[in-house]
């Protein structure tokens, strides 16, 4: 199960880091990170070896430009850490810790780039191959930003042989300012 990250922080209430030392420390108390390193890592293996708060440990993973928290102490691909007030008891559970866009920005954003370059498409074409080639496991009609970017580059290779840097520049520019 895919659920947003405002609704998991609602759920599962994840607590403040106050190691002063920490690299993610704000000195108010409001970060809720600990780094997967160091003093922090630390705590959070004594927080996941006990065997009363084990469920109460969370992961960040992070994939390409694409991050996901989930429940337990993962050291494959792990970015940082969480501690909940709430246990997971090792639910089947992913936060989408991704940037999310809707259907019709997801075309809007995607014409206006093919437009920039004068690369000729119909619009048709462009919601059918999105429609057809992203995969909504999030919400309904909301696409997770890098896998938008993602497709766009696949789209565009079906027009052009190859990219150029400057494409490949505009395009990153446009996506990381979503």
């Amino acid at each position: 199960m895919i659920i947003d990250y405002d609704d998991w922080f609602e759920q599962y209430k994840p607590i403040a880091n106050l190691n002063p030392y920490s690299s993610f420390y704000d000195g108010e108390g409001s970060n809720i990170i600990f780094d997967a390193h160091g003093d922090d890592f630390k705590q959070v293996r004594k927080v996941f070896n006990d065997p009363d708060t084990t469920d109460l440990v969370w992961t960040c993973v992070t994939e390409g430009e694409t991050s996901f928290i989930i429940p337990g102490l993962h050291m494959v691909n792990r970015d940082s850490y969480y501690i909940t007030e709430v246990p997971h008891d090792n639910k089947n559970i992913e936060v989408n810790d991704n940037e999310v866009i809707t259907l019709e920005e997801t075309i809007g954003i995607a014409s206006t780039i093919l437009k920039h370059f004068k690369l000729r498409f119909k619009e048709e074409d462009l919601r059918s191959f999105y429609l057809k080639n992203i995969n909504v496991n999030y919400k309904k009609d909301m696409y997770i930003v890098p896998q938008a970017k993602s497709l766009l580059f696949d789209f565009m290779d079906g027009l052009i042989n190859e990219l150029s840097d400057e494409q490949l520049e505009f395009i990153n520019d446009r996506y990381d300012f979503l």
